[in-house]
């Protein structure tokens, strides 16, 4: 029994606190001046005396008033303030999340929240295994599902598909596994035609805007002619003329 009171006591100081407090506030008031004591005379008793004013002057003063005291919010979930660096198979980012102010708002000149509104973090991200996405035998792309000049580009041996970005100026081809120059048009040649750089295995020529444009190969990889796509250089079996 002593507990519980001692418990509800507590309560009601902190409730007391956040929303039944009472803050100071600059206001009006009025002081008497021009002060002095009368005296009459009252038959049967004598003179009386009694305190009069015959004026006031106003000043800024402190009055108090009923205020509510700011609480801080439940905390957000982490977000991260950049796109995690894989499709799949697990990375890292660095990540934020925040609270605010507001359970309960300050009101009436309450105090503000005491500490820290953003925290940081990094947390795992996009942990799925990537399975069947991924094949450990051959490299894959993926086209990024929001963002047309990103894609995803499976390693063999990593079980990863990294997040990769086609140079200023291109987005990535779904259907030739690559970069091409972006509101590529019909022309003179084939739309989408593509064929082996004669003098750099680390290039190739696709049609954009009706002409033959060279086009770069990701870091690392070759230009396989029977694929039509960047392999790796064992597997592209590059062989300039």
């Amino acid at each position: 029994m002593k507990y519980t009171i001692v418990f509800a006591v507590l309560l009601a100081v902190v409730l007391q606190e956040a929303y039944g407090a009472s803050c100071p506030v600059s206001c009006k008031k009025y002081k008497a001046s021009n002060c002095r004591y009368y005296y009459y005379y009252r038959w049967g008793y004598g003179y009386t005396r009694y305190y009069y004013c015959s004026s006031y002057r106003s000043y800024v003063g402190t009055c108090y008033t009923n205020c509510t005291h700011g609480g801080w919010s439940n905390w957000s979930d982490y977000e991260l303030y950049e796109e995690c660096p894989v499709m799949c198979g697990g990375s890292t980012g660095m990540a934020f999340k925040t609270r605010s102010c507001t359970n309960p708002a300050p009101r009436n000149g309450g105090r503000n929240c005491v500490g820290e509104d953003t925290q940081d973090q990094v947390i795992p991200c996009n942990t799925d295994a990537c399975g069947a996405r991924c094949p450990t035998d051959s490299v894959k792309y993926h086209a990024h599902p929001t963002v047309p000049h990103n894609y995803y580009q499976c390693d063999p041996g990593h079980k990863k598909a990294f997040l990769k970005n086609c140079t200023e100026g291109t987005v990535f081809n779904a259907e030739r596994h690559t970069c091409v120059k972006a509101n590529a048009q019909h022309g003179d040649c084939f739309h989408g035609q593509m064929a082996a750089h004669p003098t750099d295995c680390g290039k190739f020529l696709s049609c954009v805007h009706g002409q033959m444009n060279e086009m770069p190969c990701p870091s690392g990889l070759h230009y396989n002619r029977v694929t039509k796509t960047c392999d790796w250089q064992d597997k592209a079996n590059c062989q300039l003329r």
